[in-house]
């Protein structure tokens, strides 16, 4: 019978995002961070296979999204620099961010999202008493296990 060590928690990952000229961009208080394949469903339904349909899954990237308790002017100046870039005519910045799992039972996991894009969803809302939540979402080319 397998022994059950539990199970993972969110406070069980660290990211890095590491800009390709700059390095590890320091962004602060991560609060919240999401990943999901991107992919497409095919499907045939041939009459010589009985009408039985068959599938096929083509794997297209991976998209998520991050969210920071804003701590520091970081972030707020990296999406500066990006939108600084386009409307500068430069070629899209492609970053790295590898993702670091603490598993239960002392092994770890790392993930990197490759050829990842950034791209700012919302710079906060700033009210009296609140914290300021900056949320900024990612696509990557691939997920690899390092």
């Amino acid at each position: 019978m397998p022994i059950v060590a539990g199970f993972n928690i969110g406070k069980e990952v660290s990211l890095d995002l590491v800009h390709p000229t700059l390095g590890i961009i320091p962004f602060g208080l991560l609060m919240n961070f999401t990943s999901r394949p991107m992919k497409n469903r095919l499907q045939s339904t041939p009459i010589t296979n009985g009408g039985k349909s068959i599938f096929r899954i083509v794997y297209t990237g991976w998209e998520g999204a991050f969210e920071i308790d804003r701590s520091n002017g970081v972030p707020d100046a990296l999406m500066a620099l990006l939108e600084a870039n386009f409307y500068g005519g430069q070629p899209e910045t492609y970053f790295l961010i590898t993702e670091t799992i603490s598993n239960p039972d002392s092994s770890i996991d790392e993930y990197r999202f490759r050829n990842a894009v950034i791209e700012p969803e919302d710079a906060g809302s700033w009210k009296a008493e609140e914290k300021v939540t900056i949320k900024l979402a990612f696509a990557a080319s691939i997920r690899e296990k390092v």
